[in-house]
């Protein structure tokens, strides 16, 4: 950042009478130098000195002495008696020795110097001088003569005049030089109308485009193609490019942009020279590469210039910054172009200095409007999008390629990308997103230095990537990208804790001058509320989802008890006395209270869900959720999506997050009915959530974790399934750990009296009906056929000839007859008599009765028989009450 410096000459803020007379100055200076112009003779310029410029100076007299080297004395120009040898006076010695105006105060000097100066000047001083201006004449550092103005007045040379001293010192110098004819092409060269032409124009400078238009017009004068006026901050150490007008060649170059829009570090030997010459300084481009003086002068002799000469430029006593003109031809730079570049310094300090203070009245004023609407807008932030619109505005103001803010994790003490506002160039590039978001340690040169400091930070990446040496991917790739500078500082929380910070990465390196950094530290403090508000705001946005989620969950949990209870599913709900179903009952007693993925074989019909259900009841998960998924009834594109659930967008139609099955079976049974009918894709995805368990949404990044038991049911048979290459192997016996296979009702025929009444009864209290009874040839009927839909068949059979029995007796059955035929010719076998089929069905009407023969709803009621006559038949048919409390035990 600049110093800030007072200059006694800037008109901003100045009072109306101060602007007058400084106006009135520049006026009778532009004609001075006119009528300087007109003259020819060095008798006219003695003459012009002694009043020419009292309406700017109050001064007495005015005198012009000539250097002679071969002397080495100095001659009055036109009375050549009157001479004094160069090192006659120290003080006049001092003032022509630097080159610069100085003031000789006659009564402040010691009695040997005053005698010296009245026997030096003699009949030249006036009687009571009390100052005496010197101003040496120089051309190309070489002593031509020197002006010596004499006052009266003890405060006629005032300090504010400094620059008209400057100025008149120039303006006699040209015309003691023209006239002295150094150099015939010089003389005619300052042709009085063209300098009055650029003078008028330069007086009228208003932007640095009438600037540049003013500079292109000295072509048709000086030889030279490009030039550049560079502004010098930081006691002179850095330099920017203020403004330029180069050849298209040249300006059209990548290099070209980087080097007029970076801030550089001065070439301390070649500025010191500039800086202290009051004449310019050419300079050839060849011996400046070769002295490795700055990478801009590589460039130059790359694109064809082969000499520059440098003009200081000064604003009061201080240095301003260098005007340099380029030339693709050596020896360009003549003696009188040298001469023009002088006097118009003055000009173009003064109208550069003013235009730069213009720029950074307007650069403050921006800045300050963009602070402001920061904190405007910090209270609107909700998200990233939100703090991204403002990261972007920040490029308005400050010199960077992209921007980043990053996350803090204090307890692992790593940092995380959380929003980036970088060109469409480097977000496209491979691998961008994964590198850029990823996790990183902070010990990466970086990090661990913003969280001791307070204040922005700068690195280079150049040396960063040499410190990190196959430490990190990150700080390469950002290399990679071209990335050469990097300034960031940390953002703290209301109590001073570190929750992030900002990065702002450029190309240039030394892009971030030390007002850029205040500024930063600004903004940086503004983006620390921003960033606090929007982390508290998602920290309670995933507290709500979270809160929603538990919602949904309980939910479902409700919806699936609701299912429970009305389903009204207990152990009993499986009928059988049958041996096959004695052995399926023994299985489930034998895993029900294992942890044991469970498999169940059936045919469809034959009551798998209803084994599910048993396992589940007698687990110690009894007191959580089965829940069902039907993989049969799902499209395959929305197994996924139900199993594992999804976040919201993760395809069309997410509009909000779900959870899964699995996740919302926690802690109890997931029952994966029909698992033959899964698509095999998928079934990759269900053997890793089987074994790890866990699993991700679909769309989701993070991974959840569900304690799970699964037990899956099919018709197929998967054995031929993955012979067939339709189901995996590796997922078969994952769940072919405990399998259970259920028998068809063909297969356990003796069942179906025991299962008739069962459905009799609950259908018939459903329909209103009381003791409905199945007549014997009905039952005859049942026995015979084949079933090929197992128990559901035989319960919607029973349900609708319960609904279509005329009276208590269900005496006719719709029954498929052609395939019942078809069975009793080809499979059925009459091993079974008659007796033992009858004593069956008895047994099935008392087991429904609960044991009780006569009396309203007993066993002898709904068969339609006298009680005696039941005796009679049970005593033949040698049941015993023994008998049915033994089925009722076993179901």
């Amino acid at each position: 950042m600049m110093k800030s410096r007072k200059n006694t000459n800037d008109m901003t803020g100045a009072h109306p009478s101060g602007i007058a007379q400084q106006l009135a100055t520049q006026q009778s200076l532009l004609q001075a130098a006119m009528a300087l112009q007109q003259i020819d003779s060095t008798v006219a310029l003695q003459s012009f000195i002694k009043t020419g410029y009292q309406s700017i100076i109050r001064y007495t007299d005015a005198h012009i002495f000539i250097y002679n080297e071969a002397s080495n004395s100095y001659v009055h120009i036109i009375h050549p008696e009157l001479k004094h040898t160069a090192g006659a006076l120290k003080n006049l010695s001092k003032a022509i020795a630097n080159q610069t105006p100085l003031l000789i105060s006659c009564k402040n000097d010691d009695a040997l110097q005053q005698k010296r100066l009245y026997t030096l000047y003699a009949s030249l001083l006036p009687a009571n001088v009390q100052q005496i201006l010197v101003l040496p004449f120089y051309l190309n550092d070489k002593i031509i003569g020197y002006a010596c103005l004499f006052a009266e007045d003890a405060h006629a040379f005032a300090d504010d005049k400094q620059v008209d001293f400057q100025i008149i010192q120039l303006q006699l110098a040209q015309a003691t030089i023209r006239l002295l004819a150094l150099s015939s092409h010089a003389a005619a060269s300052f042709n009085s109308n063209y300098l009055l032409h650029n003078s008028e124009a330069l007086a009228n400078v208003k932007s640095k485009e009438e600037l540049r238009k003013a500079l292109q017009q000295l072509k048709s004068c000086l030889s030279f193609q490009d030039t550049v006026i560079i502004k010098l901050e930081e006691n002179d150490s850095i330099f920017t490019v203020f403004l330029h007008d180069c050849e298209p060649e040249r300006s059209r170059q990548q290099a070209f942009d980087n080097l007029v829009n970076s801030v550089h570090t001065t070439n301390e030997k070649l500025c010191t020279a500039v800086i202290n010459s009051a004449q310019p300084i050419v300079f050839d481009i060849q011996t400046l590469v070769e002295e490795g003086s700055h990478l801009g002068f590589n460039f130059m002799q790359e694109h064809g210039i082969q000499e520059v000469i440098c003009m200081r430029l000064r604003r009061g006593n201080e240095s301003w910054g260098i005007w340099m003109l380029m030339s693709e031809e050596k020896g360009a730079f003549t003696l009188s172009s040298q001469l023009l570049i002088q006097q118009l310094s003055y000009q173009i300090a003064n109208v550069s200095s003013d235009l730069f203070s213009q720029e950074m009245f307007l650069s403050r004023e921006a800045e300050q409007l963009l602070l402001l609407g920061i904190s405007n807008e910090i209270g609107k932030i909700r998200g990233k999008k939100d703090l991204q619109g403002i990261m972007q505005k920040t490029k308005q103001v400050l010199p960077f390629n992209e921007v980043m803010i990053g996350v803090y994790n204090p307890t692992k003490t790593t940092f995380q990308v959380w929003a980036i506002a970088a060109d469409d160039i480097h977000t496209t590039k491979p691998g961008f997103e994964e590198i850029a978001y990823a996790e990183y340690p902070v010990n990466n040169g970086i990090q661990d230095v913003l969280l001791q400091a307070s204040t922005p930070q700068v690195f280079y990446i150049e040396n960063l990537v040499m410190k990190n040496a196959g430490q990190s991917s990150c700080i390469p790739y950002v290399f990679e990208l071209g990335i050469r500078e990097i300034a960031a500082m940390p953002l703290l929380a209301s109590n001073n804790d570190v929750i992030g910070f900002i990065t702002l990465l450029s190309t240039n390196r030394g892009a971030f001058r030390n007002k850029d950094l205040r500024l930063l530290e600004g903004i940086g403090t503004q983006l620390s509320v921003a960033l606090s508000n929007v982390l508290t705001n998602e920290k309670i946005e995933q507290q709500l989802e979270e809160i929603n989620e538990y919602k949904e969950k309980l939910e479902e949990e409700k919806s699936y008890l609701q299912e429970a209870v009305t389903g009204g599913y207990t152990y009993s709900d499986i009928i059988g006395s049958s041996a096959a179903m004695q052995h399926v009952f023994q299985m489930l007693s034998q895993v029900s209270f294992a942890e044991s993925t469970v498999l169940v074989l059936g045919e469809t019909g034959t009551g798998k869900e209803l084994v599910a259900r048993a396992i589940h009841n007698s687990s110690p998960r009894k007191d959580n959720l089965m829940v069902k998924v039907n993989c049969a009834a799902l499209p395959p594109y929305l197994i996924e999506s139900e199993l594992f659930g999804h976040e919201k967008g993760a395809f069309t139609g997410a509009v909000e997050r779900r959870i899964g099955k699995f996740e919302l079976a926690n802690g109890g049974t997931l029952f994966l009915d029909e698992i033959g009918e899964m698509p095999i894709d998928l079934q990759v995805k269900l053997l890793r959530a089987i074994q790890e368990r866990e699993f991700e949404r679909v769309g989701g990044k993070s991974t959840i974790k569900a304690d799970v038991r699964i037990i899956a049911a099919t018709n197929r048979n998967l054995q031929q399934e993955v012979a067939a290459g339709n189901f995996r192997s590796d997922l078969f016996y994952r769940l072919h750990v405990f399998p259970i296979t259920l028998p068809s009702l063909r297969e356990r025929k003796e069942d179906i009296p025991l299962l008739a009444a069962h459905f009799i009864a609950r259908f018939a209290k459903n329909a209103g009906k009381q003791d409905i009874r199945i007549a014997a040839t009905v039952m005859k009927q049942m026995i015979t056929y084949d079933w090929p839909g197992n128990v559901r068949e035989l319960e919607h059979v029973l349900e609708r000839s319960v609904l279509l029995c005329q009276g208590n007796t269900i005496k006719s059955m719709q029954l498929d007859q052609r395939d019942a035929r078809s069975k009793s010719n080809t499979e059925i076998n009459f091993t079974r008599s008659l007796e033992e089929v009858e004593r069956e069905y008895i047994l099935g009407v008392l087991h429904h009765c609960k044991g009780k023969v006569f009396g309203p709803g007993g066993a002898a009621e709904i068969l339609g028989m006298h009680v005696s006559t039941l005796n009679h038949r049970m005593k033949k048919l040698g049941i015993h009450k023994t008998n049915v409390f033994t089925i009722q035990q076993a179901n």
